[in-house]
């Protein structure tokens, strides 16, 4: 069964990036309506990563190793990310954050301009996790499973329909990129030296109905053990104690002012 409730709106959220997915594969569209159903599934991809996230550091299941191996495999396929590489965003970005074993400090781009440093930082992430994925991982063979599903599948797709394909790698790999490249926002500039002071939070009610309370960003680091659905009470607890300027409303405000404008 499930652990919380809350996830009931997990499965459901997965079930719709599963029927979009099949959907895609059967009308094989061109055109206009190719780029709309990658638009789509990029978007979905998002999502999933945040719910591939979560599990990461909540298990959906309760006494149910099958089941939880099952979501992991489906997640795998769903964003195009083994979910076994998410064991080193745990040991690294949260054991060290900024610091070396995190492969996702911003720190990286030593650019002080914030869009200089965000266009630059992705790159540079995404040649460390290449070498992060060297490091051992507590279950080899579940990776390895989840590997072979995710090439795997692509492989079909290819065979199926060489249109299909790439328009699945496409949303799998921008969808990454933009989940990934948020983390600089919640982070960039922050002093992970000072409590509470480590990451940035964004409490826009959209934001986080639509990525799993995502954006409780502080929260999540302070105990990253807490459920999704807990963090806006958790977040609520500890906001007097944050840093006001690491408290924002809207994401994409934020990085309107911070990124574009320099403010």
């Amino acid at each position: 069964m499930l652990r919380h409730p809350a996830d009931r709106r997990t499965l459901v959220v997965l079930a719709l990036h599963v029927a979009s997915l099949l959907t895609f594969v059967a009308v094989s569209p061109g055109g206009v309506g190719w780029l709309a159903w990658v638009a789509t599934l990029t978007a979905q991809v998002v999502v999933t990563a945040c719910i591939a996230h979560d599990v990461a550091h909540v298990p959906l299941w309760r006494r149910a190793p099958r089941a939880e191996e099952a979501t992991r495999l489906l997640l795998s396929a769903l964003q195009g990310v083994p979910f076994g590489l998410y064991h080193h965003h745990v040991t690294g970005h949260h054991v060290d954050p900024q610091g070396p074993l995190d492969t996702l400090r911003t720190t990286r781009v030593p650019f002080r301009h914030p869009l200089v440093a965000l266009v630059l930082y992705m790159p540079s992430v995404l040649l460390g996790m290449k070498r992060e994925q060297r490091r051992p991982v507590p279950d080899p063979r579940a990776l390895r499973r989840q590997r072979g599903l995710v090439w795997g599948g692509l492989a079909v797709l290819l065979a199926w329909d060489p249109s299909v394909a790439v328009g699945v790698f496409v949303a799998h790999q921008i969808g990454n990129l933009l989940f990934t490249s948020v983390n600089h926002l919640q982070h960039h500039g922050c002093d992970v030296s000072r409590p509470f002071a480590h990451s940035r939070s964004f409490t826009g009610r959209w934001l986080n109905r639509l990525t799993f309370n995502a954006g409780y960003h502080a929260a999540h680091h302070e105990r990253p053990g807490v459920h999704w659905s807990e963090l806006p009470a958790f977040h609520a607890a500890i906001e007097p104690e944050i840093p006001t300027h690491l408290v924002q409303t809207s994401l994409v405000g934020f990085l309107v002012r911070s990124y574009v404008l320099g403010r």
